[in-house]
């Protein structure tokens, strides 16, 4: 259940994006996509299957439903909510008008490698690990809405800008980050399944980590997960690497992979 300023500001965004989708000018239609949105709508139910998001992303709905599963779990999310992607996950999707027959809207906020390296440069210290409740379906914070209201409009008055359209992303990385939803976007880009598990120990190195949280919040099962790390040639959680913390490594004992 979405509060009013939250309706409001979905309302606003919908204008915004339609202005961006109706536009004339090609530069203009261009202009979302090359600044790192992908603005998406569907009369009828549409299902896709085996989807890998080759860049961390934040899939918000603005009218009607999305469903997104992986081997081992799943979340549906309506307006004002959104889906927060680590990159390189597999997945199946499925986007649904509402039931008054609205066709489905929603917008994907994607954060590439050079984004991610910037905002750790300069949020790296105080923000590194992006909020330690790393969360795959969460409202979307009032910030984040105003920020990403404010840029379609920007989309839409101006042609493309490289520069700037990097800044924006690190300006709504940070908004997720304070509100501790970025964890998801901050795992390491393109990674080996034990890279993933490492950047995901550093991210809350005093959690009691288990074989079966690592593996939700890595978006798979636990077969899954041992069979890739066995295909890496890892054969233990332990020998991956991981930070100098002795409960951790203590905790790690239970997740260990044999032969």
């Amino acid at each position: 259940m979405t509060n009013g300023a939250v309706k409001s500001l979905l309302d606003e965004i919908l204008e915004a994006s339609a202005h961006l989708e109706n536009a004339a000018d090609s530069a203009l239609q261009s202009a979302a996509s090359a600044e790192g949105l992908g603005l998406y709508r569907c009369w009828r139910p549409q299902k896709i299957r085996d989807i890998t998001l080759p860049e961390a992303s934040v899939l918000l709905v603005l009218r009607g439903r999305k469903h997104l599963a992986t081997t081992s779990r799943s979340w549906e999310a309506g307006p004002g909510e959104m889906l927060v992607v680590p990159a390189g996950t597999n997945f199946w999707l499925g986007n649904y008008p509402d039931d008054s027959g609205q066709h489905y809207r929603g917008i994907a906020m994607r954060f590439s490698d050079e984004v991610i390296s910037d905002f750790r440069q300069l949020y790296g210290r105080e923000l590194g690990g992006g909020g330690r409740h790393d969360r795959w379906l969460a409202e979307a914070p009032l910030e984040l809405l105003h920020a990403l209201n404010q840029w379609l409009v920007w989309c839409g008055q101006r042609p493309p800008d490289s520069f700037i359209a990097r800044h924006r992303r690190v300006e709504l990385l940070l908004l997720l980050a304070q509100a501790g939803f970025a964890g998801n976007l901050l795992l390491p880009q393109h990674p080996s399944w034990s890279r993933r598990i490492t950047g995901l120990f550093h991210l809350d190195p005093a959690h009691p980590w288990r074989m079966a949280d690592v593996a939700s919040r890595l978006g798979a099962s636990e077969s899954t997960l041992r069979r890739h790390l066995h295909d890496e040639g890892q054969v233990r959680i332990d020998e991956i690497a991981c930070p100098k913390n002795d409960g951790l490594h203590a905790a790690l004992g239970v997740v260990a992979f044999h032969r």
